[in-house]
């Protein structure tokens, strides 16, 4: 853990907290899309045929902005990451390459090698990349992800 402000985080619950809001990006973005797709063609198909008291169309409506919300805050979060410094670049288009769009760890090596101009990245050098990737991440994301020591 990088700073004494954070001794009461559990880093490695708070790491794969990260991980796991990273992992659902690829969940929202497919509800996004849905909700889109059935927004720019509304039909008569799911609409109950009996009087219902809730909005079906408001709601729908909600949850897809809820969904582009969830892959804004996501994204946005990386190209804040981004601008930190060159190191922190390269940690933002780790997590790009991986979760966003859902490259192999193979790929996204190759990817940040050439990119970075780094040679070739080992698997052990990205699994400490990826850490303090989701660290930084974690650290930057406005939403809290860190989890409190017992």
């Amino acid at each position: 853990m990088p700073n004494p402000l954070y001794n009461s985080v559990d880093y490695t619950a708070t790491i794969k907290k990260t991980r796991e809001f990273l992992a659902d990006y690829h969940m929202w973005h497919v509800e996004a899309a849905h909700f889109s797709s059935w927004v720019k063609s509304p039909s008569n198909f799911g609409t109950p045929s009996y009087h219902s008291t809730e909005n079906t169309v408001e709601n729908r409506v909600v949850d897809q902005a809820n969904a582009q919300f969830e892959c804004e805050l996501r994204t946005k979060t990386l190209e804040q990451l981004a601008t930190v410094d060159n190191e922190s670049a390269l940690l933002s288009d780790l997590l790009l390459f991986r979760w966003i769009n859902n490259w192999s760890v193979k790929k996204t090596c190759t990817e940040l090698a050439e990119k970075y101009q780094r040679g070739f990245i080992a698997e052990r050098t990205y699994a400490n990349y990826l850490k303090k990737a989701l660290w930084e991440f974690a650290v930057i994301c406005p939403r809290s992800l860190f989890v409190q020591k017992s």
